[in-house]
């Protein structure tokens, strides 16, 4: 009996094992002194017992079952805190992230190798971009969008090159066609506006596999146009300034002779290349546009004519010009309308020296031949110059002054004072973007807050030739720094390192693509500046450079132009 109660207790568990062989062992006990009465008792405890042991199997599983989810509920407090912790970790990162994206002055984005803008960006993109979410979408629908169709199918390729790991990043970089580009993007009263965009690129490599590129976009558009505006003023200077010399010995009653007649002889010109019938023609018109030509071509060689008799050099020039322009489309095998574009865009050049000329023989008028004209005050180029270099300061946060007392370019000829413009465009932007301290920055350092390019006539200049300098106050240039980058980018070998001095590391400023800026924007970073300047004062007028620097005080550079350069680019401009 003992032992089948043993049997069922563990079956029943440890509770009603116990319960049964405590009634078992105390009824047992009763039934052996109290005979037939004792039988009958131990019956109904034996039923008791059962009752007993099958509670006792009821509710031990559900004890256990009572401790593993207390046990498993511990388990999930401790995973949610530990989630709850990391939560706040990430808030803190992504925060920390946004402070990143949204500080930098190029906006930020990163992009897959299926061209795919990755979801955390900088917000002021969508602005670049002129859209809403940015994020998962393809850059190169955003570029279609954007882009003119050939301007997008370079862009299209050029994003291939950059996950191509047979093509060095460094040369890959160097021919970026995404600079600086025009855009057409809607404005907010519905009508097309044009934007210049910047994009650069650096690839990200992840276990030797280019998985991803980093991408920096910035409207330009202020700063371009800032640059376009003082090429296009100072370009129409210089050509009313050629003008006004080339109108000097003309008797005023023959000049406005001249000007008559060449406003009426263009007028029929104009008659005969109606834009309606040249972009409407067809090629079974072909013979009435010849004959178009022809009246064109007799009218364009009698302006030529008349300016050839008063020596009117420029537009002698100018009618020979629109004369070959004629000719070639004559004796053209077939012509359209697209053909005569050129002829309607030259007439409105045409026309307009046309005007000029006007303009300038009523500010003549009433002047006596032998009478002085009266000098202009000062240099406009300066003026311009200093209109630049006081908005790229203000855009970067720093302030500047020019001083140009006695630098004088108004005698130079035209093809010259271009190679100057182009030059201080260029000094401009390095010195405001590499050289010249934030205000606060200089005043620790014991500078005036406002930073000083003077630009000055050279005293010893050699005969026959315009030199000036041009020196910014600022941090001056850093040779370790340049040595540095030299190694990083190729341009130095780590054997030679050490062995050249810093006036010949100075020189890799002038290298093609080479910069010092960690990050590239519109005033810095891509390392064509200083390179341009070469290739205009050396490459192309034969001049000469020069180069003085002190660390943490100044950067100054001369220049020598022959009298008798003529670059093959200006003139050509």
């Amino acid at each position: 009996m003992n032992d089948m109660l043993r049997k069922a207790t563990f079956a029943a568990g440890p509770l009603g094992g116990v319960i049964a062989i405590g009634a078992a062992s105390l009824l047992w006990s009763l039934a052996r002194s109290s005979g037939n009465a004792g039988t009958a008792l131990l019956g109904f405890c034996v039923e008791l017992i059962g009752l007993a042991l099958l509670a006792g199997g009821m509710l031990w599983p559900a004890i256990n079952d009572h401790r593993a989810a207390v046990k498993r509920l511990d388990g999930l407090e401790s995973e949610n805190a530990q989630l709850v912790a990391r939560t706040q970790e990430l808030q803190v990162e992504r925060r920390e992230s946004d402070v990143v994206l949204n500080s930098v002055r190029g906006h930020l984005m990163v992009i897959d190798s299926s061209y795919f803008i990755q979801r955390r960006y900088s917000n002021e993109l969508e602005e670049v971009f002129h859209q809403g979410e940015a994020g998962n979408e393809n850059l190169i629908n955003v570029f279609q969008r954007l882009l003119p169709d050939r301007m997008f199918k370079t862009a299209r390729d050029y994003l291939s090159l950059l996950f191509d790991a047979s093509k060095k990043e460094r040369t890959v970089l160097k021919v970026n066609p995404l600079d600086e580009v025009e855009v057409n993007v809607q404005g907010l009263d519905g009508l097309p506006i044009t934007r210049f965009l910047q994009f650069n690129f650096r690839r990200i490599i992840e276990n030797d596999v280019i998985s991803r590129v980093l991408v920096t976009a910035e409207d330009v558009t202020e700063n371009t146009t800032l640059e376009r505006q003082l090429r296009e003023s100072e370009n129409q200077k210089v050509r009313q300034f050629e003008l006004l010399i080339g109108i000097l010995h003309v008797e005023p009653r023959a000049l406005d002779g001249f000007v008559a007649l060449a406003t009426e002889e263009l007028a029929r010109v104009d008659e005969a290349l109606k834009a309606s019938d040249f972009s409407s023609a067809t090629s079974g018109q072909t013979a009435l546009l010849r004959q178009r030509l022809d009246v064109v071509l007799g009218r364009v060689h009698n302006i030529k004519g008349n300016a050839s008799l008063l020596r009117l050099e420029h537009f002698e020039v100018k009618a020979q010009e629109f004369e070959q322009k004629v000719i070639d489309l004559k004796y053209r095998g077939s012509l359209g309308g697209d053909d005569f574009m050129s002829l309607v865009l030259a007439l409105s050049d045409f026309r307009s020296d046309i005007d000029n000329l006007q303009s300038l023989r009523v500010k003549l008028a009433g002047i006596q031949r032998n009478v002085e004209i009266r000098e202009e005050v000062g240099d406009d180029l300066v003026t311009d110059v200093s209109a630049l270099a006081t908005a790229i300061a203000k855009k970067l946060g720093k302030e500047v002054r020019v001083d140009a007392d006695g630098f004088d370019s108004r005698a130079l000829p035209s093809a010259q004072r271009l190679v100057v413009k182009d030059v201080l465009i260029q000094l401009v932007r390095n010195s405001l973007a590499h050289g010249v301290e934030t205000p606060d920055v200089r005043e620790a350092a014991g500078k005036p807050r406002v930073a000083t390019i003077d630009l000055h006539p050279l005293a010893d200049a050699p005969p026959h030739s315009f030199a000036f300098s041009f020196r910014d106050d600022g941090r001056g240039l850093d040779a370790e720094n340049i040595r540095r980058r030299a190694l990083e980018v190729g341009l130095l070998a780590p054997e030679r390192a050490k062995q050249v001095g810093d006036s010949e590391i100075a020189s890799f400023i002038f290298a093609p693509g080479f910069s010092t800026a960690d990050q590239t924007s519109v005033d810095s970073g891509r390392g064509m500046g200083m390179n341009i300047i070469k290739q205009r004062v050396v490459d192309e007028s034969g001049g000469e450079i020069g180069l003085n620097s002190e660390v943490g005080n100044f950067c100054e550079f001369t220049f020598v132009l022959p009298a008798a350069s003529a670059p093959a680019y200006a003139a050509a401009r």
